[in-house]
Formats: structure tokens, sequence, C-alpha cells
């Protein structure tokens, strides 16, 4: 990889960006950058690059750790998980480096915790221990029904365990919730 190029580079197209006054949806700019990343071998040399490094630090952890402490992945906390990568963070390649892997399943809704969760799967493989996090309330999940309906759906991608998170800033009703949601894990 040529760094001097790519930060050149990368500098060039922020200017014209900035400059230009255009605001594309994320649907756009995620085409824009995805074209950037076939047309520009230094950029993908610069994530894989990215990537090596956080394997490298993490297994330098990991290398020290008790044998008996479990380390479990956290990809990601951003939206979907499959863009973990801008974070240097393969999933394929460090779910080999970890005990299990902690899947934030932080989308809009039932369905979209579903297929993002099942995406994650897909990605590590059946053999990874995997636990999936969701939050039960807005902005994930608006009802209890929608709660109830994506642990039913999680359950058939074989998880080691589902929790919640942000007790703290929850209601009461969506705690209830939750307890209901663990009763369908027995």
């Amino acid at each position: 990889m040529n760094a001097d190029k790519l930060q050149e580079w990368v500098v060039r197209r922020l200017n014209q960006f900035f400059a230009s006054g255009i605001y594309p949806k994320d649907s756009m700019a995620m085409h824009w950058f995805l074209a950037d990343l076939i047309q520009e071998p230094d950029l993908m040399a610069y994530l894989r690059a990215q990537e090596q490094i956080v394997s490298e630090l993490i297994k330098s952890v990991r290398d020290v750790l008790p044998k008996h402490v479990r380390l479990n992945l956290i990809p990601t906390v951003q939206r979907p998980t499959a863009g973990c990568w801008i974070e240097g963070t393969g999933l394929t390649k460090l779910s080999e480096l970890f005990d299990g892997v902690d899947s934030c399943a932080y989308q809009n809704g039932a369905d979209e915790i579903f297929m993002d969760s099942w995406d994650v799967r897909r990605r590590v493989g059946d053999e990874v221990s995997l636990n999936f996090i969701l939050r039960p309330a807005p902005p994930d999940l608006d009802s209890k029904a929608q709660l109830l309906s994506v642990v039913e759906q999680l359950k058939t991608l074989q998880p080691c365990g589902i929790s919640f998170y942000n007790y703290g800033f929850l209601p009461e009703p969506n705690l209830l919730w939750a307890q209901e949601a663990f009763a369908l894990l027995d």
C-alpha cells in the first residue's frame, strides 16, 4: 500500500465532497463508497492492514489471559453489524480469536434485527458461540409483541444466549417485556 498516495487521494476526495454541497442518502453514499473500494486498491489494502492490526492486538491480549478466562468479541455497536469492518473488525477472522461473539442486535424492528443477526451467524459460522444483545425499547423494538417475535426468531439461529441492554433506562413496562422474553428461552 502506498500510504502517501492514499492520503492524497482521501484528502482530494473529501475536499471535493465538502465543497460540493451534495448530501446523498445513505444508500447512494454506500454505493459511492463501494465504488471507491473497487477503484482505489490502496484503500482496500489499508482496510485489510487495519483488520490485521486489530487481529494482532487481540491475539496479544488472548495470549496473556489465563486459559480459563473467556474472551468474547463485541464486533460493533454500529448498524448493521456487517459494517464492523470499517472499525477493523473482520467477523470471520476475529471470531477465531475469541471464545464467542456477542452481537449487538441494534436494528429497527424485529425483522431487521433478525436479518442482521442471521448475517452475523452466517459470517461467524455455526460452530462459534454466539450471543445476541437486544434493547427491549425504542428505537429498536416498539412493542412487547416485537420483542417476543424477535426472540423466537433469534432462537432459530442457535444462540448460546440472548441478553438485554439499557436496563437503567427502561420504563417498568419494558422490563416486564424482557421478563416475558426470558421465559421464551426455557
